[in-house]
């Protein structure tokens, strides 16, 4: 089953990534505003999308890789 933004598992799959992304950028000891500053977003965009709270675009997620 595909998640879409309807179902239960949207929400679960932003929270897991979100917890991955603020997990790999402590162990690189970053802030979040250096983090921001590498990727080419905002530090609050960062704050939200470890939060899980933004949905995110392919295009977003590549910038983490």
């Amino acid at each position: 089953m595909r998640a879409t933004r309807e179902s239960p598992d949207h929400d679960e799959l932003l929270a897991a990534f979100g917890v991955a992304l603020r997990a790999g950028r402590l162990r690189s000891m970053l802030t979040q505003e250096q983090a921001a500053e590498r990727i080419g977003l905002s530090a609050r965009q960062v704050q939200r999308i470890e939060a899980g709270t933004v949905d995110l675009s392919l295009v977003i997620i590549r910038r983490f890789c």
